[in-house]
């Protein structure tokens, strides 16, 4: 995909608003009008989702009405894999069977969330993925679903457009989910087992699929008119970012800047970046998870987070689902390339921040809003803080002074230059 057409995906983001089946394999046909192929067992929706979802990607195509594709909700409120599989478009049919193994491994609540998208689009060409409202769709990168090494070839090794954003700042950070201290799943120069893809692929869906329930709920769905396109049903909901935004905001002004560098390419020196103790802080006592959550977004001349809303839904659900540790790490940059601990001093970590004492209830409101049939409370009556970070061991973290030293013993190493890189590649994967 061309950064233009990328760009102008991600535009209609900004604007408008990154039960299961059986196991036989589904049926791939081939699209008469594009090289995609359509995971479904019917034939008739597959110029539907097609050429529908690719109105996101090219500003040519026009906008489908609900009454052309509307969202899986009208058909189903919790979907089946195979209800899913029929929405779900793929460059190379690997990527389906993947899809499909994956999805019946995964959680209820996942499957769940489905039905507040109109489609998928996995493409080999997609890189980061992403949600629009423009569509109601979700355009996943193909990297989360490898299995074998052939695979992954097959996937274009480009770098994430926003990747050489704030390179000319000292500040990086490193966020990994972890079980025992080891990455929750492999990624890398071995071929993987459908464990592994359950797990990276869960922690993009659970992002992805909170954007699209955040902006189209079950409920506005279901009273929806067939003549509406996705944009202009989006405009009748009140959204749980907005919520948030109104009666429990981030506040940090330093993070916000950041943020302005780290994901949109701004002069460090426009927006006056603060010196690392003055994030580590202000960041320590805000309510973020992550430096992604003040991400802005301009809508109808408000600034608006989804991201705080998707980062703060993803963590809790892969502890919730899948009992594994999140780990964030800031540090200062001593040397470059970064390829080992050596070329950083941590400054600031922690593990399982969703449930810290100045983010748990934001996080709270969030899962509520979000899955409002489930009852969590139980996992939020008794928060999982008792992790040890293992990011660079060698290393002790300087730590604001509220960081509560029981909680964030000395983080520990990569066991090598590869999984230090994987661990960079990891965290910038995660800006969807």
């Amino acid at each position: 995909m061309s950064q233009r057409l990328l760009l102008s995906a991600l535009l209609s983001v900004l604007i408008s608003c990154g039960g299961g089946g059986g196991p036989s394999s589904s049926l791939v046909t081939e699209s008469p009008s594009s090289s995609d192929a359509l995971a479904s067992t019917q034939s008739l929706t597959l110029d539907k989702v097609d050429r529908c979802l690719s109105a996101a990607l090219s500003l040519a195509l026009r906008l489908c009405s609900l009454e052309e594709l509307n969202f899986i909700a009208a058909d189903s409120n919790s979907p089946t894999v195979d209800e899913i599989m029929q929405r779900v478009v793929v460059s190379d049919p690997w990527m389906a069977d993947n899809f499909r193994a994956a999805l019946q491994l995964m959680p209820d609540d996942m499957r769940n969330l489905f039905a507040s998208v109109t489609g998928v689009k996995i493409d080999r060409d997609i890189r980061p993925a992403f949600f629009t409202t423009g569509t109601g769709g979700i355009y996943l990168d193909p990297e989360y679903l490898w299995i074998t090494q052939e695979q992954l070839r097959s996937i274009r090794d480009e770098p994430d457009f926003r990747a050489g954003f704030g390179s000319q700042l000292q500040f990086v950070s490193f966020a990994r989910y972890v079980k025992d201290g080891q990455l929750a799943w492999r990624s890398g120069n071995t071929d993987r087992d459908l464990s592994d893809v359950v797990l990276s692929l869960s922690a993009l869906l659970f992002h992805e699929l909170a954007h699209a329930r955040d902006a189209f709920p079950v409920s506005a769905i279901n009273t929806a008119e067939p003549f509406q396109t996705p944009p202009q049903l989006a405009q009748t909901v009140l959204t749980t970012t907005e919520i948030q935004g109104l009666t429990n905001p981030l506040t940090s002004v330093a993070m916000f800047n950041l943020a302005k560098v780290l994901f949109e390419g701004q002069s460090a020196e426009i927006y006056a970046i603060a010196a690392n103790n003055i994030l580590a802080d202000e960041f320590e006592r805000d309510g973020a998870n992550d430096e992604y959550n003040y991400r802005e977004y301009v809508v109808n001349n408000r600034s608006l987070f989804f991201e705080d809303t998707a980062m703060l839904f993803e963590e809790v659900m892969m502890k919730i689902h899948y009992d594994i540790d999140r780990e964030i790490v800031f540090a200062s940059s001593v040397s470059a390339p970064i390829v080992s601990c050596g070329d950083i001093e941590i400054f600031w970590s922690d593990v399982n921040r969703a449930f810290s004492p100045t983010v748990i209830d934001r996080a709270e409101f969030v899962v509520e809003q979000l899955l409002p049939d489930q009852d969590y409370t139980a996992v939020f009556d008794q928060p999982p803080r008792n992790a040890v970070n293992t990011f660079c061991q060698s290393q002790q973290a300087v730590r604001p002074s509220s960081f509560n030293p029981l909680l964030q013993p000395e983080p520990s190493a990569p066991n090598s230059e590869f999984e230090m890189q994987q661990m960079m590649r990891q965290h910038h994967h995660q800006w969807h």
